[in-house]
């Protein structure tokens, strides 16, 4: 059973028919390693606030959930170990806070989000990518100032903490920081918020808790475009935190992302 400060991800031994379990939050993952292939078994939860933390638990194959999907992976070398990465959604997310939220003229706020992880396994001598499963897949919305104009995204509500120790901590999400500055005239009400997953990267803070690089979105005229700008660096919040994984899609951190759309839309 993991504890505070346990970690899910790494490299994990498994040896010639043995059966090991993780639960990351709602997701429940069964690795199997035998000659030639590795096997996975995995079945996910519809509770997004499921805190459930089990890390390479030994079991038997009895154990496995019958209702969970198998998948199988064949090799020349199978090698005897199992990698697993932390991996942020494929997709922007769009958060809509639960209730209104509004960013008065002239004000500078901070708040935290957290967002959805998937877990990345590499198998295989030498290593390659055998499967990403999301550990809680959000829904699908269409983002866009029209049907024809916009795309497919992960939606997910958002509580808008403003203070670090009210936001829920729960292994199967990261912590993004969210800096809004308001310079226009007229009040902002954050009504949708589309964060740029795909562009951000992930830290471990010493505590094993994950975070992306700090968001930084200031409006400087009224209307709905807004400026949109990624940190180079995790938050101070995060402390002494490590790289853990690199983003799908690279971009300049410290300069201008597109911003535009009904309300926020970042890229």
């Amino acid at each position: 059973m993991g504890g505070a400060g346990t970690t899910w991800w790494g490299e994990f031994p498994v040896g010639r028919s043995d059966v090991r379990f993780w639960q990351v939050g709602p997701l429940r993952l069964w690795i199997t390693r035998s000659d030639g292939e590795w096997r996975l078994a995995f079945l996910g939860g519809d509770d997004s606030m499921d805190a459930t933390l089990d890390v390479n638990e030994p079991v038997r194959e009895e154990d496995v959930d019958p209702a969970a999907a198998v998948v199988r992976f064949g090799f020349r070398k199978p090698g005897e170990s199992v990698r697993i990465l932390p991996a942020l959604p494929d997709r922007h997310l769009v958060v809509n806070p639960v209730t209104p939220f509004y960013v008065p003229s002239g004000e500078r706020i901070t708040l935290y989000v957290s967002a959805p992880l998937w877990m990345s396994l590499w198998a295989g001598d030498p290593r390659r990518k055998i499967r990403e499963i999301p550990t809680f897949r959000p829904t699908d919305t269409w983002f866009g100032p029209s049907t024809r104009v916009g795309e497919v995204c992960y939606a997910s509500k958002t509580g808008a903490r403003m203070e670090l120790e009210s936001l829920p901590r729960r292994p199967h999400r990261a912590v993004v920081v969210v800096t809004v500055i308001n310079r226009a005239v007229s009040q902002l009400p954050l009504e949708k918020l589309k964060l740029p997953m795909p562009n951000l990267s992930l830290f471990a803070s010493e505590d094993g808790r994950l975070w992306t690089e700090g968001i930084t979105l200031t409006r400087q005229e009224d209307g709905e475009q807004a400026a949109v700008t990624l940190d180079a660096d995790p938050p101070a919040q995060a402390g002494d935190a490590v790289r853990v994984g690199d983003a799908r899609l690279r971009v300049e951190r410290g300069h201008l992302i597109r911003a535009f759309g009904h309300i926020l839309d970042f890229m």
